[in-house]
């Protein structure tokens, strides 16, 4: 190997020497040079910078052996060789980790100025990013958040025009269920402290909304008028926390944007809160400051808005109706949005239709109303379950003796909300009926002395299981516990009678555990019998 004095490198780079051995068909030659140049890029980095660059177009080899051998760290380039560094991430080739944290005290720009060099290389068909494992680089954690949320504090303008462009253009695609290229912008968590670069340039770009919308909201409206109206949920997004933060004066912009399409009523993506909470915050924010003219129509809006699904969820619960139990399909958006409004300004009618609602919704469990994304996965349950304690004898009979129910998933479910589905199957069905025999052992096991003889044996093997306690399970409310009993041993028998000629393997696991949950009782000998056998 050759050491050469630091002082002496100049000299070798002003005669040529160095750029003679980076042209040089020897490996070794080539790498000599390179090792001398990553030595000093510290001390000299405008002469490493002008070197270097010609190279950067060879491709092949050439851009990350320019890549490592230029300052380690961002925060050591001269303005020079930063601009190199942003030539060769327009180029596909960046580092795996970024200090964020010193980058962002140092040359605050810089930060905004590196994330917009990689977004600028992205493809709105390129589904790369979703493959594998995340790198650092799309891995950003909450110090580095915080760290680029103070460069956006102190320059929002420069970080909307640099970054929403983009935004823009890779998520310009129609809201659709299951549209996983979208799936990366809008879910805020890979984990608890833990974010998709995608995810988090959206964060700092309404950060930057925010703050753009309260110091100067004129600036915010002559970059947001064209986009108003993209079909991207992503702008929508930036464009509600936007028009949330404005100030009172500019009220009627916002209420105006939120009425002309009332698919804002429910844009939120959150998985923990409900999908309407956006549209919840912008009328807490603005609804009492707008003119009377416009709350009168935002109010008029709200009342009567029904949902694209309203229709089909109608046709199916009214179904249910005429079985005995019921479910709704109206009435969630007024149920969240109608609180929302001024209270002072509200028409005694929406104030009644309030309280109507209040006492339909108010006992929901939470997860009624949160959206789970774009997948239709989830959880999936019974149709029966919503309204299970409603459904009558005579609407179980007609259940389980019907022809038209298949046996497992048909694909013909229904999406309750974005994380729930509910199935109509024997399997879901008979997995309904054993939760509500938990509750009514005594009922149910008379109940089933009335199923036809050729009962489909998810149904038998339902009740069985059902009669397995002596005392009231999880699934028994506190209001039935003091009244609840087990089955009589006699019902049992005269289940077990009527149904056991079945060689169903399901049927005869659910007999096995029943004898064994319920082994002290004093059971006839052809029960005994049978458990032998």
């Amino acid at each position: 190997s050759i050491i050469i004095p630091k002082n002496s490198l100049n000299d070798l780079i002003n005669a040529g020497m160095i750029s003679n051995w980076l042209h040089s068909s020897e490996e070794k030659s080539v790498d000599r040079a390179l090792w001398l140049l990553r030595s000093v890029a510290d001390n000299i980095p405008d002469a490493v910078t002008k070197i270097l660059a010609p190279f950067a177009d060879l491709g092949d080899k050439w851009p990350d052996r320019i890549l490592n051998t230029i300052c380690w760290g961002e925060k050591d380039d001269s303005e020079l060789m930063f601009e190199l560094r942003l030539r060769l991430a327009r180029m596909g080739h960046v580092k795996d980790f970024v200090d964020w944290k010193s980058l962002s005290l140092k040359y605050p720009l810089r930060s905004i100025k590196l994330i917009e060099a990689v977004v600028s290389t992205w493809n709105i068909d390129d589904n790369e990013k979703s493959k594998g494992k995340k790198s650092r680089l799309e891995r950003w954690f909450d110090q580095d958040l915080m760290a680029l949320n103070d460069v956006v504090k102190t320059h929002p303008t420069q970080t909307w025009d640099l970054l929403m462009p983009h935004v823009e253009r890779l998520t310009n695609i129609q809201d659709k269920p299951y549209e996983l290229k979208l799936s990366e912008w809008l879910e805020p968590h890979i984990d608890r402290h833990e974010m998709d670069i995608a995810r988090a340039i959206v964060e700092l770009l309404i950060f930057a909304s925010r703050i753009l919308a309260a110091e100067k909201p004129n600036e915010l409206l002559s970059r947001t008028h064209n986009l108003e109206n993209s079909v991207s949920p992503v702008v929508q997004e930036i464009i509600m926390a936007a028009y949330t933060s404005l100030p009172p004066s500019h009220a009627d912009i916002g209420i105006k944007w939120l009425l002309a399409n009332s698919n804002r009523f429910r844009m939120g993506y959150n998985l923990d809160e409900p999908e309407w909470t956006p549209a919840v915050r912008l009328l807490n924010a603005l609804s009492p400051y707008c003119s009377d003219a416009l709350f009168k129509m935002l109010e008029d809006a709200i009342v009567q808005y029904h949902a694209p699904e309203e229709k089909r969820d109608a046709e199916y619960y009214l179904k249910g109706w005429r079985r005995g139990f019921f479910g709704h399909y109206w009435g969630k958006t007024q149920y969240f949005l109608l609180p929302a409004l001024d209270h002072k300004r509200i028409s005694s009618s929406t104030e009644a239709l309030i309280s109507v609602l209040k006492r339909k919704f108010e006992y929901y469990p939470k997860e009624r109303f949160t959206r789970g994304g774009f997948s239709s996965g989830g959880w999936v349950g019974s149709k029966l379950d919503p309204n299970l304690e409603n459904i009558s004898n005579r609407a179980w009979l007609k259940i389980v003796s019907s022809a038209k129910i298949s046996e497992e998933d048909n694909n013909k479910w229904k999406q309750v909300d974005s994380d729930h589905v509910l199935e109509t199957s024997i399997r879901q069905f008979a997995s309904s009926l054993s939760r509500i025999t938990k509750r009514f052992p005594e009922c149910f096991g008379r109940l089933a002395l009335e199923f036809p003889e050729n009962v489909n044996p998810r149904y038998v093997s339902a009740i069985l299981d059902g009669f397995g306690k002596k005392q009231p399970g999880e699934e028994v409310p506190d209001s039935e516990r003091g009244n609840w009993r087990p089955a009589e041993v006699k019902t049992i028998e005269a289940v077990l009678d009527r149904y056991q000629s079945s060689d169903d393997r399901e049927t005869a696991d659910s007999f096995c555990h029943l004898i064994a949950k319920r082994a002290d009782e004093d059971w006839s000998d052809r029960q005994a019998c049978i458990l032998c056998l």
